[in-house]
């Protein structure tokens, strides 16, 4: 199973928005596969992700508005952006241009140092997928890439995009070039160094490549232009100030691109997030599991939530609100640092609603 294979069952939905489970499958499982995950990190073309954060449910995708952030369009004409080392995790590096009739931007995820959008013709099917790279992450150059294949050899792009994640990628051979750039076939895929050590993979699933279509598509990606940015329905405030966003994803909502969890991380990078707040608008179906032993009923803030522990290296802490104000909220935490979910719930979790209007691009408060 390839990269957008993987990404795509993420995005397979129900019609109506489910909430997020408060039983943290990835992390309840890591003690005993840290290892493994550890050692499959290089399966060629597919990102190795070391572990799971939040359990990996499949959760409603809106489609796009009509006149939302999506903008689709002829092919890309702007001069390739400057190499770009770090992402901003709340604004989106790129975006689809021409996308076969039908298509359009279903979600999103965003990184400090990989970012990943994925379209379709629906809120159930992602169709293509398209992964970026900031520059100092991978090992070759496009035209290291080139006189390797030109030479007969087979050459490896391998890309490290955080502790235990990273990408492989193993070129079959040159492909047209895009926006005037080397590019190559991988798979099912397009890759090319869109800037100076930046690179970008598009794909389609399916079992057949058509290539010009492939083709057409990564001509039509713009990188580095002014996006819109996240727009969050929660914010945290008086969080520790070495905190900051480290990753989000998001969907298309009501014109804005609304960010449905965020992960956020502290001085240190590691392989598990300081915290990570998943916000769903709430439903009819809204819900949180309940485990005997493990899970409590209270009352924070007048809103009912079940506080869930989870034994394991490191112990995790979660929180879970069904209903809490028009949101179904998830708040996780991992180890022994402060504040600990129960806490971030109480003390520093603004819920905005489901308003647009009152969503912010500043989670961080």
């Amino acid at each position: 199973m390839d990269e957008p294979q993987v990404r795509a069952i993420f995005e397979r939905l129900s019609g109506t928005e489910v909430p997020p489970s408060q039983v943290d499958v990835g992390l309840a499982r890591l003690t005993g596969r840290r290892r493994l995950r550890r050692r499959r990190a290089v399966l060629s073309g597919t990102p190795a992700v070391a572990v799971a954060v939040v359990a990996l449910s499949a959760n409603a995708i809106l489609p796009a508005a009509p006149h939302g952030p999506h903008r689709s369009g002829h092919q890309a004409t702007d001069a390739p952006p400057p190499a770009t080392a770090i992402f901003s995790p709340l604004v989106p590096y790129a975006e689809f241009g021409w996308l076969p009739q039908g298509m359009s931007l279903i979600a999103g995820n965003t990184g400090r140092f990989s970012q990943y959008l994925a379209a379709g013709p629906n809120a159930h099917t992602a169709t293509w997928s398209l992964t970026v790279i900031a520059a100092g992450r991978c090992n070759l150059s496009s035209g290291q890439i080139l006189r390797q294949l030109q030479r007969g050899g087979r050459p490896t792009l391998r890309c490290s995009t955080g502790p235990g994640i990273g990408y492989l990628y193993a070129p079959t051979g040159q492909a047209p070039s895009v926006s005037g750039r080397p590019a190559f076939w991988v798979d099912h895929q397009l890759m090319w160094e869109n800037a100076r050590g930046n690179w970008a993979v598009v794909g389609e699933t399916g079992e057949h490549l058509h290539q010009e279509r492939t083709v057409k598509v990564a001509a039509g990606i713009r990188f580095g232009l002014p996006q819109p940015a996240l727009m969050f329905p929660v914010q945290l405030t008086g969080v520790p100030a070495a905190w900051r966003a480290r990753s989000a994803r998001f969907v298309p909502d009501h014109g804005v691109l609304r960010g449905i969890q965020l992960s956020l991380t502290g001085p240190v990078t590691r392989v598990l997030p300081q915290a990570t707040v998943d916000a769903r608008l709430a439903g009819p179906g809204s819900h949180c599991f309940f485990l005997a032993g493990q899970s409590q009923r209270r009352t924070i803030n007048g809103v009912a939530v079940v506080i869930t522990r989870v034994s394991g290296t490191p112990a995790s802490a979660q929180v879970c609100a069904a209903h809490a104000h028009g949101l179904s909220l998830l708040v996780s935490t991992h180890g022994n640092e402060n504040p600990r979910a129960v806490s971030i719930f109480r003390d520093h979790l603004r819920i905005l609603g489901p308003d647009p209007s009152r969503w912010t691009a500043h989670p961080l408060g």
